[in-house]
């Protein structure tokens, strides 16, 4: 079986499989993991393919960012319930919800705990 040489530039996610090794790149242990998360993969110093801590970080914001959104349309019901004193609104004072929708604000990449989500503002209780 004839197995071609897979060549990578660390850092990037681009893969050259076969033909000579570009200048600044390095020859990789082996082709980039298929799958629905094959994009996640960078090349290492090393040769291997790994998902970075930026890659992961930058997942775990994206997924704080659309978590915010979801809060602030909550946040949005919860007060117009609360005008309307609707007897199945969730717990919280208008000041309490008006003032998690501030903390939902800052919770972006200039919090230093973002984003942890264990960390994440909690809703008025």
């Amino acid at each position: 079986m004839n197995l071609l040489n897979v060549y990578a530039e660390s850092g990037s996610n681009f893969q050259q499989i076969g033909g000579d090794c570009p200048d600044g790149w390095i020859q990789m242990t082996r082709q980039r993991p298929d799958g629905e998360d094959t994009l996640l993969y960078t090349a290492s110093d090393i040769g291997e393919w790994v998902i970075s801590e930026a890659t992961l970080q930058r997942i775990a914001a994206e997924r704080e960012a659309s978590w915010v959104e979801e809060e602030m349309v909550i946040i949005a019901e919860q007060l117009v319930m609360l005008e309307d004193e609707d007897p199945s609104v969730l717990p919280g004072t208008s000041r309490q919800w008006r003032d998690y929708r501030i903390a939902l604000r800052a919770w972006n990449q200039a919090n230093p705990d973002f984003p942890d989500a264990t960390k994440r503002p909690a809703q008025p209780t």
